[in-house]
């Protein structure tokens, strides 16, 4: 169980298990791609060896370096006490780090993280991390998790002050990250409950504009394609708010999807253009601005399978489509109207007529009784 047990757990946390090596369901945190990497097979063999400047590491001391500014930040009153043994954890990853610095010939720096904020390396089946593989002579995928409920604002949080601070852009490994709120197998029931358990406390009243982006290890996946995948979260969020649209430009929200063999994995990510699209050779120049804006169709939702001509003449189509069918609308309430006019119309002079009728008749009759009385 959690080794953080002089701490109360406040909402900001929850509890994990920092000694089980193997990914499960129960895991949450942050599933992050390293750089592309053409190396010797001589230096890649010399790296298994001596284990050194493993991906791995790289990327949990770039996660680990914001945790106490985050912490600070969600908890400016407090000042947490560390546990013995969290601080023997912490040096035992200090002794790796410090072995990739003195490899590099940096200065040996210790790490802070004084925060209660914990990261774990999970091991994952991937096709990626297959020994001998082309795919793992280049790239690696690192799953991260961690005793953050919310991990995806904690990467908001990251990404954020990445593109404020350009000393802080600076990375090895990391190359690109996602969020991971939940994990499940990959059947459609399954991805159903994840995501709506998820979606709930996201969809509200208020439409929003979304997308829906691929990690990439959909390629591995032989249960299920991304479009089915993309179709089985977009009909969720349809579910709860039918309004919702989906945006490939310009998007309040981008739910981002990926499989890690045997999981599937879901997330959430705000300002997603606004922060490179999550890359850290994104953020070379600070914020990307091109996102922030308003598209004439936005009521209308993107088609992913489009390329962008096609995709501006179907919503022109479609525009066209719902301007005519307006057009028609008006023209059957405006005629409407015309008839009901005129039918009021000749009820009033119906009634008049009749009103006359009556009155040519009762004098008339007034004539006859005189003519009587005479």
């Amino acid at each position: 169980m959690s080794q953080i047990n002089s701490i109360s757990m406040p909402s900001l946390l929850k509890e994990i298990d920092l000694n089980r090596r193997l990914l499960s369901q129960e895991d949450t945190g942050i599933l992050v791609q390293t750089r592309p990497r053409h190396r010797r097979q001589q230096d890649i063999r010399r790296q298994q060896n001596q284990n050194i400047n493993k991906p791995a590491n790289d990327v949990l001391h770039w996660l680990k370096q914001f945790a106490d500014d985050y912490w600070k930040l969600k908890n400016p009153d407090e000042s947490p006490e560390v546990k013995m043994e969290e601080s023997e954890d912490r040096n035992g990853d200090a002794k790796e780090e410090s072995a990739n610095e003195k490899n590099d010939g940096a200065k040996e720096v210790k790490e802070k993280n004084q925060s209660p904020i914990r990261f774990v390396i999970r091991d994952i089946n991937s096709d990626l991390e297959t020994p001998g593989s082309a795919a793992q002579n280049t790239q690696t995928l690192v799953f991260v998790a961690s005793n953050l409920c919310d991990p995806g604002n904690y990467l908001h949080f990251v990404f954020d002050e990445m593109a404020r601070n350009e000393k802080k852009r600076k990375t090895r490994a990391p190359y690109r990250a996602m969020p991971v709120i939940g994990l499940c197998l990959v059947k459609h029931k399954q991805i159903e409950q994840l995501a709506m358990s998820m979606l709930e406390n996201i969809i509200k009243e208020d439409p929003l504009r979304f997308s829906i982006q691929f990690f990439g290890g959909f390629r591995y996946c032989e249960n299920m394609t991304q479009m089915e995948a993309a179709a089985i979260v977009r009909n969720c969020i349809w579910s709860l708010n039918p309004s919702c649209t989906q945006c490939l430009k310009y998007q309040d929200i981008a739910f981002t999807i990926d499989v890690v063999k045997p999981f599937f994995c879901i997330g959430y990510l705000y300002d997603f253009i606004k922060l490179g699209r999550y890359t850290t050779q994104g953020l070379r120049n600070g914020y990307d601005l091109s996102g922030e804006g308003y598209d004439s169709e936005d009521d209308i939702s993107d088609d992913p399978t489009l390329d962008e001509e096609e995709e501006k003449k179907r919503k022109i189509r479609i525009k066209r489509k719902r301007n005519a069918e307006k057009a028609k609308l008006e023209k059957i309430e405006n005629g409407n109207s015309k008839e009901n006019a005129l039918d009021e119309i000749e009820d009033e002079d119906t009634h008049a007529s009749n009103g006359l009728d009556g009155e040519e008749n009762e004098e008339g009759n007034d004539a006859e009784e005189e003519k009587n009385t005479d």
